[in-house]
Parts: C-alpha cells; sequence; structure tokens
C-alpha cells in the first residue's frame, strides 16, 4: 500500500510523512515502512568565495573545471590494447575526495601558485533524497507499507487511516493524502 503525502512546505510535509510513517508501524499487520525520500546520497555544495577567487585571478569556471577534473577524471593520453584505444584518465583518489581532505587540496593558479581549496570556497556535506517527485506540480513523498495480514483490505485500513486524520492534518496544513494498494503478486 502506499499513501502519497503532497503540497505544504518541506517542514510540513516532512511531519506529515512522520506522523504517516509513525502511523503505520503502530497498526497490526502492516510492515516495512518506508518512504521515498528515506533513501540519501550524499552531496557537496560548492559555495564560492568570488573576492578570494579574484585575488588570485581565477574564476568560478576555473574553480569548477579542477573539481570536475578532481572527480570525474580529465583524459590525459591514450594507449592501445591490442586493436582498441583506451583513454587514460587523471583524477583524485577516492581519500582526497572525502569531504575531510578535499578542503585541503590545492588548486593552482595561472602562475603556478597553489591556494588551499578552503579558501577559495565553503564547502557543505548534504544528504539529499535519492529521488525527489512531484504529482500534478506538488512535491510529493510516498510512505509505502507492506500488508502482512490478510485479513486487512484496503477499504478498512483507509477507513482507519481517514478517522485516525480526520480534523487533523489534512485541514491543518493544507497536505493531501492519497492512498492506494500496491498490486500483489500470489504464488
Amino acid at each position: 500500500m502506499e499513501v502519497r503525502v503532497l503540497g505544504g512546505t518541506e517542514a510540513e510535509r516532512n511531519h506529515a510523512v512522520e506522523l504517516v510513517v509513525t502511523w503505520l508501524e503502530n497498526y497490526q499487520g502492516i510492515t516495512g515502512v518506508n518512504h521515498s525520500e528515506a533513501l540519501k546520497d550524499p552531496q557537496l555544495n560548492v559555495i564560492p568565495q568570488l573576492h578570494w577567487l579574484a585575488k588570485y585571478n581565477l574564476t568560478v569556471a576555473d574553480l569548477s573545471n579542477a573539481l570536475r577534473i578532481g572527480f570525474d577524471g580529465d583524459s590525459v593520453t591514450s594507449t592501445w590494447l591490442g586493436d582498441q584505444e583506451v583513454d587514460i584518465r587523471v583524477l583524485l583518489n577516492e581519500h582526497n575526495r572525502h569531504f575531510e581532505v578535499l578542503n585541503t587540496t590545492k588548486i593552482y593558479t595561472q602562475g603556478g601558485q597553489q591556494i588551499p581549496l578552503s579558501r577559495l570556497a565553503t564547502i557543505e556535506q548534504l544528504e539529499i533524497p535519492r529521488q525527489i517527485r512531484h504529482y500534478n506540480g506538488e512535491r510529493e513523498v510516498t510512505v509505502s507499507a507492506e500488508i502482512s495480514d490478510d485479513n486487512i483490505s484496503l477499504l478498512v485500513w483507509s477507513d482507519a487511516l481517514i478517522k485516525a486524520w480526520q480534523g487533523n492534518m489534512l485541514r491543518v496544513s493544507q497536505l493531501t493524502l492519497a492512498a492506494r494498494q500496491k498490486a500483489r503478486m500470489k504464488p
């Protein structure tokens, strides 16, 4: 089964998702409760310090290019393996791509001077949802769960859900809760 939480502000949506998850976890015969934004990926947010870039005669494009090469690599040459041409890429090793070490990475100026990245940019480590979904233009978070009790029908479950939320969150935050049952495969 799935419950879609739509609209509202991020704080309202997160609160609604938390309430729905808690309610489902406490509902007899429901297991495997999860939501679509629970899976998060680490991401770095690089905020250029424009005054320092200007001091060293660098541009945001220079900084971006250095970081792209560090993470994605840059083809510096190629070689032949049998009858196949293979590119040789240069990139930062795994250890140097970690958040703590990245700040000390040196960026080269046009004059050959080495400047630590921490002087040229502020780096933040973020956890962002792996998937951000929308429904009819509104942000959607889908809470999903499995019905472990064959005696629970979608109708009984949705009636219990509506009674639990009646006059509560649906009107206050103008969020929409939509429930549907996922198709279940029977052996």
